[in-house]
């Protein structure tokens, strides 16, 4: 058989191609093809006030808590109680960003009951980010005497200060709220599978 130096190189760089993309999948541990699902919460805010309204985007953290309650209700073998987990669509508020952003905690430091800022249960909505499963949780937040906010937290639980049922929670630069300005907090949770 007569190879040319023109097939020789070209099956020289498929070959090369190839061993390289499957010393790549070992040492990541992906293969061309292959997706790495995780979760990912976006935080969006809406304030308005008497300097008008404004939107600022607000990073935030998934708890391990958060994680395990997850996995708790996806993973259960059929012997836990999956009927006892809530949908995660309440939204509680905070003045104080001690710790935060912090994924060990399980509730907010100090959380708000008073003022209009009573930790809210929020409207669901599911849609598609992209190809990406997603929903919304929003709620709005009505000042009624002058607060301050700095921190707020995505709960399972609607009970004003509880424990152990916070999925996710943000800080960002405290703003200070009077009678009748709103904060409308929307946090939004896509499942990153394609």
């Amino acid at each position: 058989m007569n190879i040319t130096k023109t097939k020789f190189l070209s099956i020289l760089i498929v070959v090369a191609l190839l061993s390289s993309m499957t010393v790549y999948g070992v040492k990541t541990g992906t293969y061309p093809g292959h997706k790495d699902p995780y979760v990912s919460t976006n935080l969006e805010l809406t304030i308005s006030d008497s300097m008008g309204t404004r939107d600022i985007p607000v990073g935030n953290v998934i708890t391990a808590i958060g994680g395990n309650y997850c996995r708790g209700l996806l993973g259960s073998s059929g012997s836990g109680n999956t009927t006892a987990f809530n949908s995660t669509q309440w939204i509680s508020a905070s003045n104080d960003a001690t710790g935060l952003i912090n994924s060990t905690l399980t509730k907010l430091p100090n959380e708000l009951n008073a003022n209009g800022f009573t930790r809210a249960l929020g409207t669901v909505v599911q849609w598609m980010n992209g190809t990406n499963p997603a929903y919304n949780v929003t709620a709005t937040f009505t000042c009624t005497g002058g607060q301050a906010v700095q921190a707020l937290g995505l709960q399972w639980s609607g009970g004003p200060a509880t424990d152990s049922n916070l999925y996710a929670c943000a800080s960002f630069t405290q703003v200070t709220f009077a009678a009748t300005d709103t904060l409308t907090v929307k946090w939004v949770v896509t499942y990153a599978i394609a």
